[in-house]
């Protein structure tokens, strides 16, 4: 073999170490890349999962998560396809900020959200106040009745217009005849008892029916009577002849006041149906006493002498007693 072949040959294998000096030192550097790249590669990833739950944390409004979410899974695919990680994480960190104005968006609909809120409250405290206002009484307002007593015979009729108020009014009659001594002559007497009333009542209890009356009688009660001399009949001393009659009418005044209480029992629970009771009196003032004789057989000072004393007598009842039952009907 000769020297030019032998150089030839030692050219060739430098040149095959040469080529492969290159080879392994081109190897080496891709390697020391993909080392030095991969820090870079994993902090774009962990970039991508931190900056997700930033933007999940408005849970109101999933549009907004799925903005978000976008950009991170199309980031994903750069890191992987591209041998330049370090300029693919570049746009993806940047990208993932885009996702911020997106809370701004969420606010509207939070603010929208609350006010129905509110309008609810305000709606359903409305009926509270209102059952407060609308509380029932336990009485029924209005009362008619029948009623019967001292006074006679009637109606009576009342308005509990509140709590602890109220008006009645009634009207009452009784008619009848009897025998009745007046200052030792007898009398065949005829009693006419004819009154109206009305009155306030006062309820100490808003729930019940015990109550105190005050109001005035509109009287016209009277008695007339009739005494025939059957010649034993003497007026303050003298004798009345017989055949002559002596005459007497009582009046008593026109407005008294009077003043009573009074209250109901009910036969049910809804309170319509009762029985009521009443205890009082009235004011009689100056009674009204004539006395005449029918012929005019007696002296008139005789018979205005037993005139004052019948009087001086029916002054010793100053008032007419109040006592009535009635059954009533209350709606």
């Amino acid at each position: 073999m000769n020297r030019g072949s032998v150089n030839n040959v030692k050219i060739q294998k430098l040149m095959n170490q040469k080529h492969n000096f290159q080879r392994i030192t081109l190897i080496r550097w891709l390697v020391a890349m993909v080392v030095i790249c991969q820090p870079f590669a994993s902090e774009a990833d962990d970039a991508s999962i931190t900056n997700t739950p930033a933007t999940a944390t408005v849970p109101e409004t999933a549009p907004a998560s799925e903005a978000t979410n976008t950009p991170a899974l199309t980031s994903t695919p750069e890191n992987t396809n591209t041998t330049a990680p370090a300029t693919v994480t570049g746009p993806a960190i940047t990208n993932t900020p885009a996702a911020a104005p997106v809370p701004a968006s969420t606010a509207a609909p939070a603010a929208t959200a609350t006010a129905p809120a509110t309008a609810t409250t305000a709606a359903t405290s409305t009926p509270v106040t209102a059952t407060k206002a609308t509380k029932t009484p336990s009485y029924q307002p209005f009362n008619l009745g029948a009623e019967a007593g001292t006074t006679g015979y009637g109606g009576t009729a009342g308005w509990r217009f509140a709590d602890h108020f109220g008006l009645v009014g009634g009207v009452d009659y009784l008619s009848y005849s009897m025998n009745h001594t007046f200052n030792d002559i007898p009398y065949h007497a005829h009693l006419h008892l004819q009154s109206e009333y009305a009155g306030l009542n006062l309820y100490p209890w808003r729930d019940r029916s015990f109550h105190f009356s005050l109001g005035a009688y509109f009287n016209q009660n009277r008695l007339t009577g009739s005494a025939v001399s059957d010649g034993t009949l003497i007026v303050n001393g003298a004798t009345v002849p017989p055949t002559d009659a002596i005459n007497l009418e009582y009046k008593q005044q026109p407005v008294d006041p009077y003043v009573a209480i009074g209250g109901n029992l009910y036969f049910d629970k809804a309170h319509h149906f009762s029985l009521g009771a009443e205890l009082g009196a009235f004011y009689l003032g100056n009674p009204r006493v004539k006395v005449n004789d029918s012929q005019g057989l007696v002296l008139q000072s005789d018979l205005t002498a037993y005139q004052q004393k019948v009087e001086h007598d029916l002054k010793k009842l100053p008032v007419w007693p109040i006592l009535k039952l009635s059954l009533n009907y209350s709606f």
